[in-house]
C-alpha cells in the first residue's frame, strides 16, 4: 500500500469531495471473500450471470467491508452489485396460497436482493486507476473525514462506477 506521507491532502481531497443526498438503491448483488484485486474478475462473471436483468438504467456498485491495511486480503468482504427494478417478476415474492408459503417465482436460485439506503454522503470523484485508489480512500479517510469533523455512521459505503475502459482507467463514485 502507499506510505502515508504519499495521501492527498485535505485541500486535494476537498476539491473532488461534494456532499450530496443520494437515493437509496434496489440491487442484485453476489457477496464475495478475498482480495479486491479480484474484482475485476468477479465483475466479469458476475455481469455474464446476470445479463438478462442489465438495462440502460442499471448502475453498477460494490461494498467493501473491509480494510486491506487491517483484515488480511483473503478475509475481505465485498458485494458486488447493480440496480435492478424492484418490480421485476423474476425477484418477486408470491404467496402459495394452498399452504400460505411464501417463495420467489420460478426459480430456486434466484438472485440476492437488497437495498442500498440513500441519505446525505460525501461522494469522492475518483478518477484514474484501479492500483490508485487505495491511495484515495486512505485519503477521504484518515485526511478530508478527520479535518472536517464528519463522521462516519452505521450505513454502508459504496462505489458507483461510472466509467471504466478497456485500459482500466476508470471514474468511480465513493461514497
Amino acid at each position: 500500500h502507499e506510505p502515508e506521507k504519499d495521501l492527498l491532502d485535505f485541500e486535494e481531497c476537498s476539491r473532488n469531495i461534494t456532499v450530496e443526498e443520494k437515493k437509496e438503491y434496489f440491487v442484485l448483488y453476489e457477496r464475495r471473500k478475498g482480495d479486491y484485486h479480484n474484482l475485476s474478475e468477479n465483475w466479469g462473471d458476475f455481469i455474464d450471470r446476470y445479463r438478462e436483468f442489465i438495462t440502460p438504467d442499471t448502475l453498477f456498485l460494490d461494498v467493501t467491508y473491509d480494510d486491506p491495511s487491517i483484515v488480511t486480503v483473503e478475509n475481505c468482504l465485498y458485494d458486488v452489485c447493480m440496480t435492478v427494478d424492484r418490480e421485476d417478476p423474476r425477484l418477486q415474492l408470491q404467496k402459495t396460497a394452498a399452504v400460505g408459503i411464501t417463495s420467489r417465482v420460478q426459480s430456486e436460485t434466484l438472485p440476492n436482493t437488497m437495498v442500498i439506503p440513500g441519505g446525505k454522503f460525501a461522494v469522492y470523484r475518483y478518477k484514474g486507476y484501479p492500483q490508485l485508489i487505495y491511495k484515495a480512500y486512505q485519503s477521504v479517510f484518515s485526511n478530508w473525514l478527520s479535518e472536517t469533523g464528519n463522521r462516519i455512521d452505521n450505513r454502508i459505503s459504496y462505489d458507483i462506477y461510472r466509467r471504466i475502459d478497456e485500459d482500466c482507467y476508470m471514474e468511480i463514485d465513493i461514497c
